[in-house]
């Protein structure tokens, strides 16, 4: 249901505005990924190969998630080569 001005009063003020920057929006993305890259994180973890499987092995309820979520943010951060997240067609992808 959308409100119109009858339901929230004249009074009411929206003051949207850019709260980070595309750059900084860049940034938190590739934290993203390297927090979603589970072979990655393992790999930094694991002492052995032994260790590394064990762990992997363990992990594996969440694998699908972390790659679902690993591949979306990987998909904005690589559609631009300046290090910038394109915030106009952020929502279109």
């Amino acid at each position: 249901m959308v409100a119109s001005t009858e339901d929230v009063g004249m009074e009411a003020v929206c003051s949207m505005g850019l709260m980070f920057s595309e750059g900084d929006l860049y940034k938190q993305l590739s934290h993203f990924v390297r927090q979603l890259d589970l072979e990655a994180a393992v790999h930094r973890m694991a002492t052995t190969e032994e260790k590394e499987a064990e762990i992997l092995e363990r992990c594996a309820p969440w694998r699908l998630q972390l790659k679902q979520g690993l591949q979306a943010a990987e998909k904005i951060c690589n559609s631009s080569a300046y290090k910038w997240v394109r915030l106009d067609s952020f929502f279109s992808m």
